[in-house]
């Protein structure tokens, strides 16, 4: 069993995510988000190690994301699986305010869900 390290929350955020690397421009979904990274989701995930230029936006967020980032880990299609082929990006020197607007974007997207899973309930 491989141990988790992540230490930031993940919000489940599926939104276009376009990717460069040395020679080749692709894109793809995402399936979450955090303050310091994202999974996006592949049926080729690139190599660990890999350095990509990231851009995508967010919903409600006028400005588009223009990131730096570095593939930290792969999940491989496999017969039975239920999880997503796909790779972990973790971003790189990202500024004070990038982050921030992340952060809000994450703290927004996550009492909108509490307050759905609450009503929810009262139905």
């Amino acid at each position: 069993m491989v141990e988790d390290k992540r230490t930031a929350h993940r919000e489940p955020v599926e939104i276009k995510v376009e990717y460069r690397t040395m020679g080749s421009f692709l894109s793809e979904w995402s399936d979450n988000l955090s303050r310091d990274g994202i999974f996006v989701q592949s049926s080729h995930p690139l190599k660990i190690g890999t350095q990509v230029r990231l851009v995508f936006s967010l919903p409600d967020i006028p400005l588009l994301f223009d990131l730096n980032g570095v593939v930290r880990w792969q999940r491989q299609a496999k017969d039975n699986q239920p999880d997503k082929p796909g790779m972990g990006i973790e971003f790189m020197q990202m500024d004070e305010s990038t982050s921030k607007r992340i952060e809000n974007f994450l703290a927004q997207n996550q009492q909108e869900s509490i307050a759905d899973t609450g009503r929810s309930h009262e139905d």
